[in-house]
């Protein structure tokens, strides 16, 4: 690690608070030379790999929400990412200086000098386990002991930062933070490990009263979302919504990451320093979502399964004539679909594949059907054609049947009243088909025509109810 580079990033407030027990990097920033670091990484460079590091990327805070990470840079102005060439280059640094003024060249000759180091890394192992063979961290503490103290401090973080916002934008008043200081902070500090100096602070802040209270959040507030940059990408109003949990667990996930998370490899085979691994691991949360995907190297997927074809009958309406059949069968076995016979109806469109094999995926046939007029004799057919003008007036309405003659043999067709075929002008059913008359020659070619626009309407404007369904 980098001791300018942890101390240009360290919350002093945060260091004041938790006593030297925030994030391990920070708290001993100052302790931790360059020439510390190569000397512990060498004796690893006899039985690990060497990784070429060739860019580093610029120090920043890692801000997650549902909306995804954001980076907020330590310094806003200066490229995100620079390689190693560009390092070793003073003109190329000395542009970037002139519009940080917080970077100076020792900030660059601590990159240099450990480049070597980094180089050396088992990255397999996870940055607290770094830590411990450092010899970075407290005396004392066990490795879940580390992990949870720094958890622990962005949660205090995160806390105080969003609930010093809420209370001034009038989200919750003085007795209210206090209270809520009371349940949720203060337990956990009680538990922290070698907490027992930020809760003495913390409680200081809130058993003085609410003014003295109103002259030290502010100065908190600012301090602390001023270095790792929160308060220039974000409002107050913002600020709010900072979750400490959601911060806890990530922090948790971090700190349990291997290396590799941190010195990425790139595609050609080099290896770039992550900007968080620089910062110290400076992170807080919106929301954060931990559940663990554990990627399975050899998965067995789910063997495949037959899907049934479903078979349809219906007529131009959509109105189903008789119930749907349902094959089935082996994986790549064939099927075939046919249509059937019903009297009074004749198949106008198949959607769907008839005939195929039987495989993942569900599939449908439907076989549409339409009313067709039979008069029941030797193949007399109605023709929609205009009729002739008549030449005489019709029989009486009231009879109940008449005989008319096609010019061959005769053909017997019961009519029905004027009134039943004013409503019903052509057969639904096989069951209606010799119980409908025959349009007389004599008689006005309306109904012919109301008939043949349903008929062309129909055969335009139905939808023929095929959804596919998939496995």
């Amino acid at each position: 690690m980098f001791k300018t580079t942890r101390t240009l990033v360290t919350t002093s407030l945060a260091l004041a608070l938790l006593g030297g027990v925030v994030s391990p990097s920070i708290a001993h920033a100052d302790s931790i030379t360059p020439s510390d670091n190569v000397a512990v990484t060498t004796k690893a460079a006899d039985t690990k790999a060497t990784y070429k590091i060739s860019s580093i990327e610029m120090p920043y805070t890692l801000v997650s929400s549902k909306a995804g990470n954001e980076k907020l840079p330590s310094f806003p102005n200066a490229p995100a990412v620079i390689t190693v060439d560009q390092l070793n280059d003073p003109e190329y640094l000395a542009k970037i200086e002139a519009d940080n003024p917080n970077l100076t060249s020792d900030f660059w000759s601590q990159l240099r000098d450990g480049i070597a180091g980094y180089e050396t890394l088992d990255l397999d192992k996870s940055l607290v386990d770094l830590q411990m063979e450092t010899g970075e961290l407290p005396e004392g503490l066990s490795k879940d002991d580390i992990i949870k103290s720094v958890a622990d401090s962005f949660y205090l973080q995160a806390w105080t930062i969003s609930r010093i916002a809420q209370e001034q934008l009038g989200q919750m008043d003085y007795s209210e933070i206090n209270a809520a200081y009371l349940k949720e902070l203060r337990p956990r500090l009680e538990t922290m490990a070698k907490g027992q100096e930020a809760l003495e602070k913390m409680d200081g802040v809130f058993d003085h009263g609410e003014e003295y209270y109103k002259i030290q959040a502010p100065i908190m507030l600012d301090v602390l979302t001023g270095e790792n940059k929160l308060s220039f990408r974000y409002t107050k109003e913002e600020l709010t919504k900072l979750d400490p949990d959601a911060t806890y667990r990530q922090m948790i996930s971090l700190y349990n990451k291997p290396l590799s998370f941190f010195i990425q490899k790139q595609p050609d085979g080099t290896y770039q320093i992550s900007g968080l691994f620089l910062s110290g691991i400076l992170a807080y949360s919106f929301w954060f979502d931990d559940t663990p995907v554990t990627p399975n190297p050899t998965p067995n997927p789910t063997p495949a399964t037959s899907q049934p074809v479903k078979v349809h009958y219906v007529d131009d309406h959509g109105k189903t004539l008789r119930a749907d059949k349902v094959l089935t069968g082996e994986l790549g076995e064939s099927y075939q679909t046919t249509p059937l016979d019903i009297d009074g109806y004749t198949v106008t469109n198949t959607t769907g594949d008839e005939s195929g094999t039987f495989d993942s995926t569900a599939k449908s046939v439907t076989y549409t059907y339409s009313a067709v007029l039979s008069n029941g004799g030797d193949g007399d057919q109605i023709v929609t054609t205009k009729p002739k003008k008549p030449t005489k007036k019709p029989a009486e309405t009231n009879k109940k049947t008449q005989q008319t003659t096609n010019g061959g043999q005769g053909a017997t067709v019961n009519e029905l009243p004027a009134s039943s075929r004013q409503t019903s002008p052509m057969a639904t059913s096989a069951t209606n088909v010799h119980n409908t008359a025959l349009p007389q020659t004599n008689e006005q070619s309306k109904t012919h025509l109301a008939v043949m626009g349903l008929a062309l309407l129909s055969a335009t404007l139905v939808v023929f109810g095929l959804k596919k369904r998939l496995s």
